[in-house]
């Protein structure tokens, strides 16, 4: 894989290339992300009570679209 992919990377890196991923004449830097287990609702300042009525939500959400399903496949039972 790496044999293919050099040719390509090497490409990019030439300077009529290299030109494109600059931008504000600043060259882009591509850094890993924030680990998932490092993202908590208080880092992304949702209150209390916005939480709950969140989790309140989006549960009646999963209820009606678990019913909805169910009844339509009640309904396609009896049609078939």
């Amino acid at each position: 894989m790496r044999k293919f992919a050099k040719p390509i990377y090497e490409a990019c890196l030439s300077t009529g290339k290299l030109e494109k991923l600059k931008f504000k004449d600043r060259l882009l830097n591509v850094e890993p992300g924030v680990e998932p287990e490092l993202m908590n609702r208080e880092n992304y300042s949702v209150s209390t009570p916005e939480y709950i009525l969140r989790q309140i939500i989006y549960a009646v959400w999963i209820f009606l679209t678990l019913c909805g399903c169910f009844y339509i496949i009640f309904e396609l039972e009896v049609v078939i």
